[in-house]
């Protein structure tokens, strides 16, 4: 699996969320608001090469603690929102 698409109805990403998914490398979220992330989400997986798209509508207030989430998290990829 390279690619995950998440439903809007998604609010949190426990413990091990990926575990399995090494090959992971985009990540879309299709939701206007933040969700919270647990610091053991992306546990036993490289990160930096994941990119992680969210609804081109999510306010900069949200995206700012997104981001902020997954760098608590230790997500070292990108974070960006949708063009269409």
């Amino acid at each position: 699996m390279t690619k995950v698409s998440l439903p809007g109805s998604i609010t949190k990403l426990k413990a091990n969320a990926f575990t399995g998914a090494g090959k992971l490398t985009n990540i879309r979220l299709n939701r206007t608001k933040a969700i919270k992330i647990n610091t053991k989400a992306f546990s036993g997986i490289k990160t930096a090469g994941i990119t992680i798209t969210v609804n081109k509508n999510m306010s900069d207030k949200s995206f700012k603690k997104m981001a902020a989430r997954l760098k608590n998290a230790g997500f070292k990829g990108t974070l960006k929102r949708a063009k269409k």
